[in-house]
C-alpha cells in the first residue's frame, strides 16, 4: 500500500489514477499499476541521464591514437 504524505497528496493520486481509468477505458487500479509503470520509467530514464551526462564529464578528451604512446596500438 502506498504511503502519501499528506491526505490532499492522496487525493491528487486517486484523481490522476481516475482520470486516466476514464480515458484509456480501464480500471482504476489497473489505471494506477499504469501510472506508477510509467513513473518508474520515467525516473529510470532521468537516473540514466545523469549517469550519461557524468560519464561525458568524465571521459577523456583525446583518443588514444592522438597519444604519443605507439606501443598501446602493438599487436
Amino acid at each position: 500500500m502506498t504511503r502519501f504524505a499528506s491526505e490532499a497528496e492522496r487525493l491528487r493520486h486517486h484523481r490522476r489514477c481516475f482520470e486516466y481509468a476514464l480515458a484509456h477505458d480501464m480500471t482504476p487500479k489497473d489505471a494506477e499499476r499504469e501510472i506508477r509503470r510509467i513513473d518508474a520509467r520515467e525516473a529510470n530514464r532521468a537516473a540514466m541521464a545523469r549517469l550519461a551526462a557524468k560519464q561525458e564529464a568524465l571521459s577523456i578528451p583525446a583518443p588514444f591514437q592522438q597519444w604519443d604512446a605507439q606501443w598501446m596500438a602493438r599487436d
